[in-house]
């Protein structure tokens, strides 16, 4: 008996437009306590400024994928499925890579306790100098 189903070939871009999306999905997850029904709704927001530079550059929006048509292609990669729409793919690859500071906060966390420092500081010194 043979099948109509034919295993497609993986093609190894897709397959590293996964495997960075996954990584950016973990690391978000991992490093911004962001769960994935979040990256989600946040993946279907249309973004206001990227609209207004479409239609100053006149780009027809016709042939590129919707924003619920990304989502459905972030719910079929972090299901583990490649999705077939391999401009949606490369979209949402594009889109979640531009994420900033995946790595983290650190330096952020740095220099804002430097206040707090100053503060504390500045409070035990008036506290040490009352007690004379």
């Amino acid at each position: 008996m043979k099948t109509k189903w034919k295993k497609r070939e993986v093609d190894p871009q897709d397959l590293k437009y996964v495997n960075e999306i996954k990584r950016v999905l973990e690391l978000l997850r991992r490093n911004r306590d962001m769960m994935f029904n979040e990256v989600k709704l946040t993946i279907m927001i249309e973004d206001p400024r990227e609209l207004e530079k479409r239609r100053l550059l006149g780009i027809e929006e016709d042939d590129a994928p919707s924003r619920e048509d990304l989502a459905e292609a972030l719910e079929l990669v972090n299901e583990g499925k490649i999705p077939k729409d391999r401009l949606t793919l490369q979209m949402l690859y594009e889109e979640m890579v531009r994420w900033p500071n995946l790595e983290g906060y650190g330096a952020l966390y740095l220099v804002s306790s430097f206040p707090v420092i100053i503060g504390i500081s500045v409070v035990l010194i008036l506290f040490y100098n009352s007690l004379q």
